[in-house]
């Protein structure tokens, strides 16, 4: 990187979010080091590109208070992605419980929550919440959309260990767009339950259905209302 900045090469990176700096505790040990490792190569050329404007904020405030002789040389922008999916990129297929959704959706709320299973992601939270409605009787579905990610070893067990799994509780660890599309325009709603993200993409893609969010009142799930 160094040789080709030197030969008048734009050395620009993309940065999605500084989540493993501001909120080590969702990550595992070690992670935090390994980012900043990463961050501190990254912050050391041209510009940085951030998904949004609370993750560019974010990171100006961070280089402020730890490296703050980079900012004299580096450019911090901001840009939004995309949300809409073309037939060329797009995955297709019906996962196995599809007609089982279906039905759900027909006859009962169905709730999703789309993203990789993670601490941050407040699955947690919002499940806790879902069996005290089961328990008071209350017909709703949860349906989670998203591979198993790091630290949920137990909340995973917890999950496929209920009463309410493959009931009232489903898990899609791999869904396609075309499916996942179909449920963002027939689902009850979308729920946002994340206590940190760089951005927010799905409730951006839900938006292209009119589908309602249920989101925590987070910054970036503040700026991205701001824009829909």
């Amino acid at each position: 990187l160094d040789e080709l900045f030197m030969q008048g090469v734009s050395v620009q990176f993309v940065v999605y979010d500084l989540l493993p700096l501001s909120n080590e505790n969702f990550f595992p040990q070690g992670a935090s080091k390994q980012f900043k490792l990463w961050f501190d190569v990254v912050s050391s050329y041209e510009k940085l590109i951030c998904i949004s404007e609370s993750t560019r904020i974010e990171t100006k405030n961070w280089l402020e208070k730890n490296s703050p002789k980079k900012l004299k040389n580096l450019k911090l922008k901001s840009f939004t992605l995309a949300n809409e999916l073309t037939s060329e990129d797009m995955t297709y297929g019906d996962p196995e419980i599809a007609n089982k959704l279906r039905g759900c959706v027909k006859e009962e709320n169905l709730f999703i929550m789309v993203g990789t299973m993670e601490p941050r992601k407040g699955h947690k939270e919002v499940f806790e919440a879902f069996k005290l409605l089961w328990e008071d009787g209350i017909k709703v579905n949860l349906l989670i959309i998203g591979k198993q990610g790091w630290c949920v070893e137990d909340l995973s067990k917890d999950i496929r260990l209920n009463d309410h799994f493959k009931k009232n509780l489903f898990w899609l660890k791999k869904c396609s767009d075309e499916f996942l599309l179909e449920m963002y325009s027939t689902s009850t709603g979308l729920i946002a339950a994340s206590y940190a993200e760089g951005y927010g993409l799905p409730l951006v893609e839900s938006q292209n259905y009119g589908l309602e969010v249920f989101a925590r009142d987070i910054g970036v799930f503040r700026e991205i209302d701001e824009k829909f």
